[in-house]
């Protein structure tokens, strides 16, 4: 009776630690579906702005805070790769997250191809070249 007692106990710390395991990428998986999801609610607000602008001052305000949520989805996935040792990128998420992720993969690729285009009439303005500067600079991985 003694072993058996023993089997049990070790069989039951055993489940305990995979399903602390299971509800800790339960838990990355909403983190990183919080993530797309509010990342995507900033582009989408960036190019609502950009839609609306009316001078270049307003457009560059709209590009660095594209900037600004760009950078700061960068720094939070660093965090949360950090605190659960799980890296979840938009095009390769668990179908538990695919539609945050999804979400997140459009609003982007209607700014990088649409509202770039709505930003042509105010290129020549120095606030919109230096802000594009700064996005250039964040998608190649520079400082």
């Amino acid at each position: 009776m003694e072993e058996f007692m023993k089997k049990m106990t070790i069989f039951s710390l055993g489940l305990l630690v995979v399903a602390i395991g299971c509800s800790d990428k339960a838990t990355a998986e909403r983190a990183y579906a919080n993530l797309f999801a509010t990342t995507a609610a900033e582009i989408r607000q960036c190019s609502e702005k950009i839609k609306a602008a009316k001078s270049g001052k307003e457009v560059a305000a709209a590009l660095n805070k594209f900037w600004d949520a760009m950078e700061n989805m960068k720094k939070r996935a660093e965090e949360l790769q950090k605190k659960y040792n799980l890296t979840i990128e938009p095009d390769k998420a668990p179908q538990s997250i695919r539609k945050e992720a999804q979400d997140f993969e459009q609003a982007f690729s209607n700014f990088i191809q649409q509202d770039m285009m709505a930003i042509v009439n105010y290129a020549a303005d120095p606030e919109v070249s230096k802000a594009m500067a700064r996005i250039q600079k964040l998608a190649s991985g520079e400082p």
